[in-house]
């Protein structure tokens, strides 16, 4: 196998990230205004705002976890186990903690007060906040599912899963760098045409296909599975570095499919609704779904792994200081949007100029609390896992 200099920086993955992190940042803003409940609704809502949700629910998170798993191919070159174990928790565990313990219960509470379920201060919310979770435990099986992290730490439960799947595939990914690495090394060596980019959707397909009917919850054991599996992409994929020139080489195909099958999506969910979300079985109009589901997730997340490749590899004097804050960013950026939009919403202003004031208002108070706060105290530096 093709070997990659350790200590070579792509620079395409870094701002292929800083792009995931701020289409998150537009997802959550639109959120408030399409058709889907979200912690904190707008009155009028519009189809628009719906389909930017859509399109960013198909590849947001997927992008997101390929990249992890190809960072975690090139930490795994120059690391033990030790060590390797060692930097997930610092850079996932206790800023999962953190959003946890410090983040969720804000959002929680501008979320009760904006659907009338409480009323009263912050500090009379937590006693009723801890009683409800109790209750949610005693009453049901989410202690048992991977749907407890989204539950309880809201958008922080990617940083749950991340670790998770640090832990789990160390074996798996040693393996495939030893005594496997033949076996790996002939499977990514196939992926060399334009039908043959397209061979891991059949994987998850069967997955969203097989497991979905058994649990169709946003970040049940189903999802934990399907995500997991770009994770485990990025690292095969990206250990070829031949494989990784035929998917730049072809990189128009992408957005070709990407394109078509989002657009064939969008007409399905026209037609049936959201049974593929809310009650998918094993019906072929389910099976038509999943698969088209499968398709443009994958499609949409490779449209940025080759553009990138091709013409993002880019150093600049700002790219390092921009990836730097990308995990305090995604961290807070979220409770600070809620909390603007728990005042804005309530305005009577037109509704894209509700969506701007949020947006803006928002933002910029994301990085003024970044680079005037966060940045500048250690300890709030490192417990948001900034580097």
């Amino acid at each position: 196998m093709e070997s990659i200099n350790r200590n070579q920086r792509f620079y395409y993955l870094d701002w292929i990230r800083i792009i995931a992190t701020g289409s998150v940042f537009i997802l959550h803003v639109a959120h408030i205004f399409d058709e889907i409940p979200f912690q904190i609704q707008n009155n009028e809502t519009n189809t628009f705002f719906l389909i930017i949700v859509a399109n960013l629910n198909f590849w947001i998170m997927p992008l997101f976890f390929l990249i992890a798993g190809v960072s975690a191919f090139l930490s795994l070159k120059k690391r033990t186990n030790k060590t390797y174990l060692k930097e997930r928790v610092i850079r996932l565990l206790i800023p999962f903690c953190t959003g946890l313990f410090v983040l969720a219960l804000p959002q929680d509470y501008v979320e009760a007060l904006n659907y009338g379920r409480f009323s009263g201060s912050f500090i009379e919310f937590i006693p009723f906040h801890l009683n409800n979770a109790i209750e949610l435990i005693q009453n049901t099986n989410i202690l048992f599912s991977t749907a407890l992290f989204a539950e309880f730490a809201h958008h922080v439960w990617f940083l749950a899963f991340l670790f998770l799947y640090s832990l789990i595939s160390l074996p798996l990914f040693r393996f495939l760098q030893g005594r496997a690495n033949t076996f790996l090394q002939l499977w990514t060596s196939k992926i060399n045409h334009p039908i043959s980019l397209f061979i891991p959707v059949i994987p998850l397909f069967l997955i969203q296909s097989i497991l979905r009917p058994l649990d169709a919850t946003y970040s049940g054991w189903p999802a934990f599975i399907y995500w997991g599996s770009f994770f485990i992409m990025g690292f095969s994929i990206f250990s070829n570095h031949k494989t990784m020139d035929v998917i730049e080489r072809y990189w128009y195909i992408f957005p070709i499919i990407g394109v078509i099958s989002f657009m064939s999506i969008l007409l399905y969910l026209a037609r049936f609704g959201t049974l593929l979300y809310d009650n998918p079985d094993y019906s072929f109009i389910c099976l038509i779904g999943h698969f088209l589901w499968s398709l443009t997730s994958f499609s949409w997340v490779f449209i940025f792994i080759s553009i990138g490749r091709k013409w993002l590899n880019i150093k600049s004097s700002h790219l390092f200081h921009i990836a730097s804050i990308s995990m305090p960013f995604y961290m807070i950026h979220l409770p600070v949007i809620l909390i603007v939009a728990y005042f804005t919403v309530m305005m009577q202003l037109n509704m894209y100029l509700k969506f701007g004031i949020i947006f803006v208002v928002s933002f910029i108070t994301t990085v003024l609390l970044i680079e005037g706060v966060i940045r500048k105290v250690k300890p709030l530096a490192f417990i948001f896992g900034m580097k």
